[in-house]
């Protein structure tokens, strides 16, 4: 990821060793890339290395990072469509919860709507693509979208820390 074109802004508070089940610690990073498929490894490495300083499961950083890359991929070919724009990810953690807001200034599409609920297995082997948003909505604990009027698809994940 080129340094030039993506944007970092962050916030801590307490300390980082903290597993945030344990405490009421907060964490905010904000960060801004290219809508470029070339940019996806560096996203998804952001992200997982945000999920690891975090003491998440392995499982539950999987799912983090499985539906920011769904995400953005979605983005990048979808509300872009091969034209210039910028992703712009928010993580956000506290005792509670993992917050991931993604938003795009691309084609109007709100992807909360018509995922299916399941998936036939048969076609899943068969199938090249379209399993982003049914990942996205089984991996993750809350899925919401809001279009803004500044012209912003914005995505809101929320991933809920389970009771140990």
């Amino acid at each position: 990821m080129a340094e030039n074109s993506t944007r970092y802004s962050q916030t801590k508070k307490g300390n980082e060793k903290d597993s945030p089940r344990n405490s009421s610690k907060y964490f905010h990073l904000r960060f801004i890339v290219p809508g470029d498929v070339q940019e996806l490894a560096a996203i998804r490495d952001r992200v997982e290395k945000q999920s690891a300083s975090m003491n998440l499961s392995d499982e539950e950083a999987y799912q983090i990072v499985s539906a920011v890359d769904e995400t953005c991929t979605n983005i990048i070919k979808h509300a872009y469509q091969g034209k210039e724009g910028n992703i712009e990810i928010s993580l956000k953690v506290d005792s509670e919860r993992f917050e991931i807001e993604v938003a795009d200034k691309g084609i109007y599409f709100d992807p909360t709507l018509n995922i299916p609920q399941e998936i036939d297995q048969e076609k899943i082997g068969r199938q090249k693509g379209g399993l982003g948003l049914f990942i996205i909505k089984k991996t993750m604990d809350d899925l919401n979208y809001r279009f803004t009027m500044s012209g912003e698809n914005k995505l809101h994940l929320v991933k809920y820390f389970r009771s140990e």
